[in-house]
């Protein structure tokens, strides 16, 4: 009876132990996105910036 109980724990350890590292495989998988996201954005800012300027020096 031990070595079953002994068995199940050792398996519940081993499942614990590799979802926690898919967890964090899947937390740097959506850190990167999210600055591929900031990223993105920065450069529709920068993208519009040059668009304001272009137009500022239309005007003058």
């Amino acid at each position: 009876m031990d070595e079953i109980i002994n068995n199940a724990d050792d398996r519940l350890k081993s499942s614990y132990n590799s979802l926690k590292i898919k967890s964090e495989s899947v937390k740097k998988i959506l850190y990167q996105a999210k600055l591929e996201g900031v990223k993105s954005k920065i450069i529709n800012l920068e993208e519009n910036f040059n668009n304001i300027e272009d137009n500022l020096s239309g005007l003058n």
